[in-house]
This record gives structure tokens, sequence and C-alpha cells, in this order.
């Protein structure tokens, strides 16, 4: 498979958790409850950009594509985000915050998936196989979407 498939295919799969998430925090109020799915969100969503960091990245950076390095950024403000909200007990700061998460990464998502679009014009299909083994290889290693 290639590469940009892979990727755009398991921004797919967070963006559900996303929207599932959401639809929880409308409807509870238990910290607790959101805190089991804010972990499960921040382990699929680091683990991503660490295959990210490790595969895409680099393939972006050759292509002299001045994105890899804020894309880079944004993963490790993400991963601040997640380390602050793990301090937070009050519903309502906990809530707003994983909101502002969840918006962040869509937006992260969207900057990505202009560079995967571009990475897909200018990699021949032979490549993209290449990187997108190279990222089935590393997932097991992971967190498995």
């Amino acid at each position: 498979m290639r590469l940009t498939d892979i990727v755009l295919t398991e921004h797919g799969v967070i963006n559900v958790l996303f929207a599932e998430t959401e639809r929880l925090i409308c409807a509870t109020e238990s910290v607790e409850l959101l805190r089991g799915y804010a972990s499960l969100l921040k382990r699929v969503l680091l683990t991503h950009a660490q295959l990210e960091d490790t595969v895409l990245l680099p393939v972006i950076r050759n292509l002299a594509e001045s994105r890899a390095g804020f894309l880079h950024d944004e993963h490790k403000e993400i991963k601040g985000a997640f380390a602050a909200l793990e301090k937070l007990d009050d519903y309502e700061t906990f809530s707003d915050r994983l909101w502002k998460i969840i918006a962040t990464a869509r937006e992260h998502f969207k900057r990505e998936e202009w560079s995967i679009t571009k990475l897909g014009q200018e990699l021949d299909e032979e490549q993209l196989v290449k990187h997108g083994k190279r990222w089935a290889a590393l997932r097991p290693t992971l967190l498995p979407i």
C-alpha cells in the first residue's frame, strides 16, 4: 500500500475517534469517563505522530517541503497539550482543553494532507509503496489502529 493511502486512512480512523470523543463531551460531565477517552486518543495520536516523524516527515523534508519542521513542532505541541490535560480534574477545564486538542489535531491533519497530496504528485508509485511498507513494518511495534 502507498504511504499516502496509509496516512490518509489512519487520519480517517482518528477522525471517527474525534467525533466520538466530541459526542461524549456533550453527553457526560464525568471527568473520569472523558479521561479514558482522552487516554485512548492520546495513545492513538502520539503513535501516529511517531510514525509520521519516522517515515512521513523525512520524505516530505527530502522534497524541500518547508512544512516538515512545522508539522513536527505541531506533534510536540499536541503531546504537550495531552500532558497538561492529565493534571486537570475540573470537568469544564478538562473538556474545554480536550476540545482544543481535537481542533488542533484536525487543523494539523489538514496541513499534513496538503503535503501528502503534494507527495503523491512528486513521488512515483514504487517510492510511495516502499515508504508505505516501512510504515506498515513499524506500525505493529506501536499501538495498532
